[in-house]
This record gives C-alpha cells, structure tokens and sequence, in this order.
C-alpha cells in the first residue's frame, strides 16, 4: 500500500512540474573577496533545461532585471554538436588547410606544436561561424558584444574517421 501511494505521488508531482525545454542555462558566479559576481549563460545539451535558444535565453535575463548583465556564455557542450563541427572544420580547411592537416596527424594531446599552431585559426573560424554571429545579433539587441573568443585544451582526434575538435570553448560578453 505505501509502495502503491509514494508511486502515484511520484507519478503525479512528474506530471505537474512543468518541463523546460534543452539549451541555454543562466548561472550567477557569487562574488568572492577576490573576484567580482559572473553572470553566465551555459548551453546544456542534456534534454529538458533551459531554454532553447540563445535569444530567448537572453530575453528572460533582460525581463527579470532593468539590464541584461552577461559576462561569459559557455559552449563546451555546443562544440560537440555535429552541426557546429561541420561548420567548424569546414572553416578550417577553407582559411588554414596547412595548419589543419597537420593538426590531424600528431597525438591529439593539446599542447602539441601543429594543435598550437591551429589555436587561432580555430578561434577566427568560431568567430565567423554562424552561430556565433547569430549570438552577435542577439546580443546588440540587449547592448552587448562578443568581445573574445576564449580557449583551452583544443584537441582534434578521430571519430569513425571523422575528425573532430574538442575543446573548452566560451564567449566573453561586454556592453557596447
């Protein structure tokens, strides 16, 4: 019996928590006696958390105060999404097929020579990319700009003989 009644409450607060959808989370870093409060928007691929897409995201932080205050927007996750990747390496071996090629036959280990040497073209392409000039144009609509693209750890190994990029990847965002 109380099997049978803790299952139905459970099946009925599941039922009545509205769901949200995957995308975009905004965090608050509180301050410490170091460092200031960071407002953050995160893209979580996980399904039903956040909201879906980077304006809307955006849009909910500027109703719930009188500015929209966004200092980093994390794409950690974003980088692995297939569509990005395409794009991504496409970009690479339009604007830096040397440095691409050889990127792709060392270790994978981040700090090797040809995975350095590939850092700032890589960041040129997420820069160009649609995605973020999407972002860009959302952005100027709060009075904010992508002010740098930011790294660490780029590898590009292989998956079933695709290449893929990983990294930890983030915009920082300042007011215009």
């Amino acid at each position: 019996m109380a099997l049978r009644l803790t299952s139905a409450l459970f099946l009925t607060l599941l039922c009545a928590i509205p769901r949200a959808e995957a995308g975009w989370i905004h965090e608050v870093r509180t301050a410490s006696d170091t460092l200031p409060a960071v407002h953050v928007l995160r893209y979580e691929a996980s399904a039903d958390v956040g909201f879906t897409n980077f304006a809307d995201a955006l849009d909910a932080i500027a109703d719930a105060r009188t500015t929209t205050r966004l200092d980093l927007a994390v794409l950690h996750e974003r980088m692995l999404e297939a569509d990005f990747q395409e794009e991504l390496l496409a970009l690479l071996r339009t604007s830096a097929p040397q440095a691409f090629e050889d990127a792709q036959r060392p270790s994978g280990n981040h700090d090797d020579p040809a995975l350095l040497a590939l850092r700032r073209p890589f960041l040129q392409a997420v820069s160009d990319s649609q995605m973020v000039t999407g972002y860009r144009a959302a952005l100027a609509k709060h009075r904010l700009r992508v002010a740098d693209v930011q790294l660490e750890k780029l590898t590009l190994d292989a998956f079933e003989g695709t290449p893929r990029l990983r990294c930890f990847l983030w915009l920082t965002i300042s007011p215009v």
